[in-house]
């Protein structure tokens, strides 16, 4: 059952599934926790929402201009999280996560919908390997997560393998959860992180993290919205990292030149595998949710690609 700090998430969910009291995992601003459904006994995983997480910590919103304006902010991102949610309900793909209950709104304003049980987000995974490799070097040691039964059966452990054939298991997943994305669905993820990155209890990668997808730029077939750029592009300092654009993921093109095309999924995907094998484990591009640092990162790479050219017989070569 809900802890007491979480009894103002009801909705028809939390009256029809037993729920962990504590999250086992998280997954950009979603908490993840254990459940079982009520009726059937079948497990899920249910994603929560707190709505209270938007809002600035300590200071003021700095006059009434700026909090209706910080007001809409707010409204885009729950309108973004529900998109999430019915985003899954409608792209049926073994490689997508797998949507049991749409989206709903809780008693508090938050929001809350139930999926396949889900083990850990793959940057949870990350970032435990970060932690085991700073203690103990690098290995392929398995990642551990205590969790509790939502039944009230105690503590449990599961481990779960990032080693090589797991790396290359899971890639292939994405990969096929992409092409089936592109190729079928007509649209771009936009948004391909860790976060977005969730294993099931079977250890199967499956793409979620649908906020800011939407038509690609080239496609003539798709049925969704193309993504609103200027509003995607936009960080708000007002806002959590978690609810906004990952620029250390994101493509040039995307950012730079408006282009939102399936092209840019793959540079994400790149960036992604980068951040499997570094060291730590996260993209080589660091913007800190800042527009002109990417920009500014983008012009150093340009740079250093000029500086390394050469002749050749008087051709220039890289």
């Amino acid at each position: 059952m809900f802890s007491s700090a979480l009894k103002s998430f009801t909705s028809n969910i939390s009256s029809n599934y037993t729920i962990a009291a504590q999250p086992t995992s998280a997954s950009g601003p979603w908490k993840i926790f254990d459940a079982k459904k009520k009726s059937s006994g079948k497990a899920a995983s249910v994603f929560v929402f707190d709505k209270k997480s938007l809002e600035p910590q300590g200071g003021s919103l700095g006059g009434r201009g700026n909090t209706a304006s910080l007001k809409r902010a707010h409204e885009e991102v729950l309108e973004r999280l529900k998109k999430e949610a019915s985003s899954l309900a409608r792209l049926r793909h073994p490689s997508i996560l797998e949507l049991v209950e749409p989206v709903e709104e809780t008693r508090n304003g938050g929001l809350m919908f139930a999926t396949e049980p889900i083990t850990a987000s793959l940057s949870g995974l990350l970032q435990e390997k970060d932690e085991q490799e700073r203690i103990g070097g690098v290995g392929g040691r398995s990642s551990r997560y205590v969790v509790e039964d939502p039944e009230g059966g105690g503590r449990k452990r599961r481990e779960l393998e990032i080693d090589e054939l797991e790396i290359q298991k899971g890639l292939l997943q994405v990969g096929k959860g992409l092409e089936f994305l592109h190729e079928s669905a007509g649209i771009v993820h936009g948004n391909l992180t860790p976060d977005a990155i969730l294993v099931n209890a079977k250890s199967d990668w499956k793409i979620s993290g649908l906020a800011f997808c939407g038509s690609s730029n080239t496609s003539t077939t798709s049925t969704v919205a193309p993504i609103p750029l200027s509003e995607v592009l936009n960080q708000d300092p007002r806002l959590p990292r978690t609810v906004q654009l990952n620029l250390d993921y994101t493509s040039p093109d995307f950012v730079l030149d408006n282009n939102a095309t399936s092209a840019a999924d793959i540079f994400s995907l790149g960036l992604l595998i980068v951040a499997l094998y570094n060291s730590p484990h996260r993209s080589p591009i660091e913007t800190h949710a800042s527009l002109s640092s990417f920009k500014d990162h983008q012009s150093t790479c340009k740079i250093t690609r000029l500086s390394n050219m050469g002749t050749r017989n008087g051709v220039f070569v890289m």
